[in-house]
């Protein structure tokens, strides 16, 4: 996991993580596994306010608004202090997960991502 502390206003802390899945329920003809990118930025007032999660390829989903922001409730009125930087990456791969089982492949495959690796 890499992380950039050099925000404009210092005062959150940004991370990036890559989950790589198997294509275990849908796959592609050639069996590649999929990456996801993702940009958590953990804002200053952070675990009382939850983190704010980013998926970086362009994947259109209702969960997911036009900025990339992932909108589930685990991340926003139904976030508790208690959960950790562990809980948010347990809810994206969750997350992915649901959406992998959710999605045809050609959702899945559309990846025209703006993450440059």
């Amino acid at each position: 996991m890499d992380y950039d502390d050099s925000t404009s206003d210092n005062s959150s802390l940004q991370l990036q993580k890559n989950i790589i899945i198997p294509l275990a329920t849908v796959k592609s003809e050639d069996g590649e596994k999929l990456i996801y990118h993702w940009h958590i930025i953990i804002p200053p007032r952070y675990p009382f306010e939850p983190p704010h999660v980013y998926n970086l390829n362009n994947i259109t989903h209702d969960d997911i608004d036009s900025s990339g922001r992932l909108l589930v409730k685990a991340l926003s009125k139904d976030w508790s202090a208690v959960l950790t930087l562990s809980s948010v990456i347990c809810i994206l791969e969750l997350f992915i997960c649901g959406t992998l089982k959710d999605m045809t492949p050609q959702d899945i495959l559309h990846l025209d991502s703006n993450y440059d690796s």
